[in-house]
């Protein structure tokens, strides 16, 4: 069995807490142009963001490409670490409730305002509501 060197588990860690938040940024930059584009239909300024959406996805691929070459023990190690995983069970279990409470909050929120389409927001909404708690925990849980 090939050594593990501290170093690149290391540069490993580094590399998978930037890709998460790369992806809470990406998620909530998505979600509030989701929300925004649902709740305000004809609002040109949200539709034209979409446009760049192409060039934000190349330019967060190239930014977490992955630098040298990290063989599959090195991220199974990185995977299947228990702290890393009872780290990953408390993010979920945190997004799920927030998504449950998201439910509760928005429900009647969304009732009495006059959207376009509120049970598409409603999803969008929780949607991101629940990715972006679970990712937050993760990133907190995960130090």
């Amino acid at each position: 069995m090939p050594k593990v060197l501290h170093h690149d588990q290391e540069t490993l860690i580094s590399l998978s807490r930037r890709q998460l938040w790369f992806a809470l940024g990406a998620v909530l930059v998505l979600g509030v142009a989701g929300a925004g584009l649902l709740a305000f239909p004809r609002a040109e300024a949200i539709a034209r963001l979409f446009g760049l959406l192409p060039v934000a996805i190349v330019i967060a691929v190239a930014g977490l490409r992955m630098r040298g070459s990290a063989s599959g023990a090195e991220v199974r190690a990185l995977v299947e670490d228990e702290l890393r995983q009872a780290s990953q069970h408390r993010a979920s279990r945190n997004g799920f409730l927030a998504v449950l409470a998201a439910q509760a909050l928005l429900a009647p929120g969304l009732a009495w305002l006059a959207t376009p389409s509120p049970v598409a927001l409603m999803a969008v909404l929780t949607i991101v509501t629940g990715v972006s708690v679970f990712l937050g925990s993760l990133l907190y849980y995960d130090r």
